[in-house]
């Protein structure tokens, strides 16, 4: 089962490599941290949360150890590493066969996160976002620069009527969906921003079909798990 995921994550990354989204200035982001392996390869996005702790999707630190784990924060030219002492995902991820479920990490760092113009925190939204509404997705990628775009979130009932029949959609996840002439998509652990707050990090979608919906982890949903991971 975890070799399928692994393989998912794959189709994923080779999809998104020809999405066109709109680069990012820099500073533009900068709450957005970018999670790399020892070797200095990427693996997805996440979001600073505090000083010392770090939000990102559980499936890409599958297999992996806090040694082998590098955490970049700032500037695209000049981000830091501030490594990474603990990855604590959701005590009930689960990788499935074309999804997960409770998709959502922490990441404690060595170094303390230094707040600056090009790096800082961002708030967690507290309400559940409806659909129809206007949100952005912003990332970094391997050239190690971030970009963005614009989507529509999707109600979870709007949601499954996208996606092939009989593909199971937790009511921890959320949707958007970008214009028909937008093929931009979402890489893995891209942040959600709904307004000034973040409530999705990119967590699966149907790979070769430009038309289906991207899937999130809803970060209200998790909200009060990451607040007792952080204070534990």
């Amino acid at each position: 089962m975890l070799r399928q995921s692994f393989l998912f994550v794959v189709l994923l990354a080779v999809v998104n490599c020809h999405q066109s989204n709109t680069p990012a200035s820099p500073g533009q982001f900068p709450f957005v941290a970018d999670i790399r392996t020892h070797q200095n390869v990427h693996l997805c996005s996440g979001f600073i949360v505090t000083n010392r702790w770090v939000v990102t999707v559980a499936h890409t630190l599958v297999g992996r150890m806090h040694t082998t784990t590098w955490v970049f924060v700032g500037n695209h030219e000049s981000s830091t590493n501030v490594f990474s002492v603990l990855l604590a995902p959701h005590p009930v991820f689960w990788p499935l066969p074309d999804q997960y479920s409770n998709d959502v990490a922490l990441i404690r760092t060595r170094d303390t996160i230094v707040f600056s113009a090009t790096v800082q925190p961002i708030a967690m939204a507290s309400a559940t976002t409806p659909g129809g509404v206007q949100v952005t997705t912003v990332g970094w990628r391997p050239s190690r620069a971030q970009d963005w775009f614009y989507s529509e979130t999707l109600t979870n009932i709007e949601c499954v009527g996208y996606l092939p029949v009989n593909t199971p959609l937790a009511g921890s996840t959320l949707c958007s969906r970008r214009p028909s002439n937008n093929p931009n998509r979402a890489w893995p652990g891209d942040v959600l921003l709904v307004g000034n707050t973040a409530d999705g990090l990119s967590s699966w979608r149907i790979s070769g079909d430009d038309s289906v919906p991207d899937v999130y982890s809803r970060i209200s949903t998790f909200k009060d798990w990451i607040i007792s991971v952080i204070e534990c």
